[in-house]
């Protein structure tokens, strides 16, 4: 019986850790994300400051990191809007 309550723990300590791991991985991992266009990575990145910004207040988790790629350039959605804070293009 103790074998079994054994392993009973082991998958649901499993199932847990999964769980976990695709919440995080839902919330922080956009990843790098191409566009053909500056115009297309610029709305998608407004897209994203302006949920975050009207919800949180603050700006995306990811804002700062490069995941943008435009042809060979990789930058961060800060650099491809040229917005740091919740105003402008990303707030009121």
């Amino acid at each position: 019986m103790r074998g079994l309550h054994t392993s009973l723990v082991i998958v649901v300590a499993a199932i847990v850790i999964l769980i976990v791991a695709l919440v995080v991985l839902t919330i922080f991992g956009v990843g790098i994300q191409t566009f053909s266009t500056m115009v297309q990575a610029e709305s998608f990145c407004v897209a994203q400051c302006q949920s975050s910004c009207t919800i949180t207040n603050i700006m995306p988790p990811t804002w700062k990191a490069d995941s943008v790629k435009v042809g060979n350039d990789i930058k961060s959605c800060e650099v491809v809007v040229g917005v740091g804070t919740c105003t402008g293009k990303c707030g009121s």
